[in-house]
């Protein structure tokens, strides 16, 4: 029964071996391509499944409803702006911030990765390899402000809504885990660089470098 459900059968009284070798055949294929078949569709499923598997984004802050809110693989940052309802009054979305877990990653390998070549500069046994212009006293410095940065994770997004309906392009894509802060609007600047002191001026509409700069003097 099984010989003919995959289509092979005895030919002859003499063909016994060759029919059994070619039904093993047959049936080696037939088998194949089911179990081809069943992993093809297990495949798709996961795939459809990791497409549409919800991911979670937090808007803390100054929006009008900030919560934790969920989309699919390829949201947009638009959309769930939409969907807290904008920002409240006295928000600055100049300063709005987007933090995501694996750039934090990242930036962590690669801090890791610069305070180890540093450490290796330092220990060189190789005199020559020692730059005189680079001394180790600039080394050890860089390696200490390395320590105390904090991979955050901030990555680059606009959340200007007027300029996304412009320039689509421009559109940032969500991935799970991500946290966007929308700050309040600063009520001072801070003027720090080359002036002749560093100094504090209230905000306001307009102000400028040389509203520092007078301040300072």
């Amino acid at each position: 029964m099984l010989a003919r459900s995959f289509g092979c059968a005895k030919r002859g009284p003499n063909s016994g071996n060759r029919t059994r070798l070619i039904c093993s055949g047959k049936i080696l294929r037939r088998v194949t391509q089911y179990v081809l078949l069943i992993a093809l569709c297990c495949f798709t499923e996961s795939i459809a499944y990791a497409a549409q598997k919800p991911i979670r984004v937090k808007l803390e802050g100054l929006w009008v409803k900030p919560s934790t809110y969920q989309t699919i693989k390829g949201g947009r940052l638009s959309d769930v702006i939409r969907a807290a309802s904008g920002v409240r009054t006295g928000a600055f979305p100049l300063a709005a911030r987007l933090y995501r877990q694996e750039q934090a990653q990242a930036d962590s390998v690669f801090l890791a990765d610069a305070k180890r070549k540093l450490q290796a500069y330092l220990t060189s046994s190789d005199s020559s390899a020692i730059d005189p212009v680079v001394p180790p006293s600039l080394v050890k410095g860089l390696i200490a402000t390395i320590d105390q940065l904090k991979q955050t994770g901030r990555v680059v997004a606009d959340l200007n809504m007027t300029r996304l309906q412009i320039a689509p392009q421009l559109e940032t894509f969500l991935k799970d885990g991500d946290r966007v802060v929308m700050p309040p609007r600063p009520t001072v600047v801070y003027c720090v660089g080359a002036i002749e002191q560093a100094v504090t001026v209230e905000y306001r509409y307009g102000v400028s470098v040389e509203d520092c700069q007078e301040r300072s003097e």
